[in-house]
Formats: structure tokens, C-alpha cells, sequence
């Protein structure tokens, strides 16, 4: 089997505290890469962004939903399991910040986010200048997901998302 990216949708915002990409998931493919590049002026009383599900009508999906798993790597060195956080039953990824304007990619692959049957299971690898941290999340409902919500308590000058979706093609070897 090989597979594909096809391009689904993008989404830009600048001076946002949020971007919302409703509806970047459909029922044509099971997998989707998400690709995330800002720039962040960071709130220093709560400086990470975090990512949240959506559900068809662009409503989040609520506290309790999320369980994941975080390894950082932080600018000063050293791996941290951030399993402990307070708030990880409320989003889906938090990611590494210092608390000062910075730059911020995230790659997401989320699985079968339109199953409502399924939990949805989602890996993201994300840096910034202040470290890197990879997650493992499930995200536990059989809600079908619609979109993703990516905000900061801060405000992101510029904010760029885009999403493939995975088109998965039989390959017969003989």
C-alpha cells in the first residue's frame, strides 16, 4: 500500500488569538497530516498554545475528552514527561513556549477523525525556540471530529495551517 498527501485546505490568520480550521475534515479520507508555522507573542501568566477538536457544528470538544502522553526537550536541555499537567484532559496538544514572541511549527497526524465509532488518535511533534515535544493523544469520544482549534492566550501575529488529507492506493507486486 502507498499513499499520497492531497491538499484539503489552508487557513492564515494574523493578530488572532485563534485560528479555527472548521471543517478540514471529511469523510473521504481516514488520515490527515496537519502542517502548523507562526509566529507567537506569548502571554507570559499562560504562555502555550493548545489545539482542540472541533465537532461538526465548530463547537470544542469539552474537558475530559483528551488523554495524552508528553516528552519535551526544552531550550536549556533535558527531557521532561509532562504527563502531569493540570490541563491535559483539555486539549489536544500543548506545546512548548517560553513566554516570549517566538517562532512555533507543529506537525499533527491524526487518525480517523470523521469514525464515530472509533476513538481518534492524534501524533504531533512540535518546536519552538523553546524546545521540542512530542505527544501521543487519544481523544476519547465517538463524536465525528469537524476541524481543529489552535489558540494562545497571547496572540499570533501570523498563523498558517494547512491540511492533507491521505489518499491510501493498493500497489499489486507481482
Amino acid at each position: 500500500m502507498s499513499g499520497k498527501l492531497e491538499l484539503v485546505n489552508t487557513f492564515t490568520g494574523s493578530s488572532v488569538s485563534s485560528l479555527n480550521l472548521n471543517g478540514c475534515f471529511t469523510d473521504t479520507y481516514e488520515y490527515y497530516d496537519v502542517f502548523l508555522r507562526g509566529l507567537q507573542n506569548a502571554d507570559g501568566s499562560n504562555p502555550r498554545p493548545t489545539i482542540k477538536i472541533l465537532d461538526d457544528s465548530n463547537a470544542e470538544l469539552g474537558a475530559g475528552n483528551y488523554d495524552y502522553a508528553s516528552f519535551e526537550l526544552g531550550d536549556t536541555g533535558g527531557i521532561t514527561d509532562n504527563n502531569q499537567n493540570s490541563d491535559q484532559d483539555s486539549s489536544v496538544l500543548i506545546m512548548v513556549d517560553s513566554g516570549f514572541q517566538h517562532d512555533l511549527q507543529a506537525h499533527l497526524k491524526v487518525f480517523n477523525p470523521r469514525s464515530t465509532t472509533l476513538y481518534k488518535y492524534i501524533w504531533a511533534a512540535c518546536n519552538s525556540d523553546a524546545g521540542y515535544n512530542k505527544v501521543g493523544t487519544m481523544v476519547k469520544t465517538t463524536t465525528a471530529a469537524g476541524g481543529l482549534k489552535l489558540e494562545t492566550a497571547g496572540t499570533f501575529s501570523q498563523i498558517h495551517a494547512s491540511v492533507y488529507g491521505v489518499k491510501h492506493e493498493w500497489v499489486q507486486i507481482n
